[in-house]
């Protein structure tokens, strides 16, 4: 994923050779969620999206902030890769979480404002459609 966008100039090709990545990342995320502590804490952006694929496939609810801060912190991609985790989530959840989970993304775009986040269509639509939810 890093030498992927390190090495590839952004457009299409580079997002789907990091679809790729991902993709087989989510293969591997059941047998990785014993790392998920460390690869969320990690300096590694491609550990992190490791991280993000693994709550894809296996959520947990006490990751929702950070997925959340994921928004702004991370690359569009990982941002996009986020916010469909925490979008997806939302369809399957009672109303406590579903507060949760708008809570967290609220403040985040509250962050991607206030820092002037580059936008991006794919994460802003997820992110707008959670928003809708309230």
């Amino acid at each position: 994923y890093e030498q992927a966008r390190i090495s590839m100039p952004s457009g299409d090709n580079r997002t789907l050779m990091m679809s790729s990545i991902s993709a087989s990342m989510r293969r591997l995320g059941l047998a990785a969620k014993n790392y998920l502590p460390q690869l969320t804490v990690s300096n590694s952006p491609g550990k992190r999206l490791a991280a993000v694929c693994i709550l894809q496939m296996d959520f947990d609810p006490n990751y929702i902030t950070w997925l959340a801060n994921r928004l702004y912190e991370e690359p569009a991609f990982c941002g996009y890769q986020a916010a469909s985790v925490l979008s997806t989530r939302m369809a399957l959840v009672g109303t406590q979480e579903k507060t949760e989970i708008i809570n967290a993304v609220k403040n985040a775009k509250q962050v991607m404002t206030d820092r002037n986040t580059p936008t991006d269509p794919g994460r802003d639509a997820l992110i707008d459609s959670i928003l809708a939810s309230s």
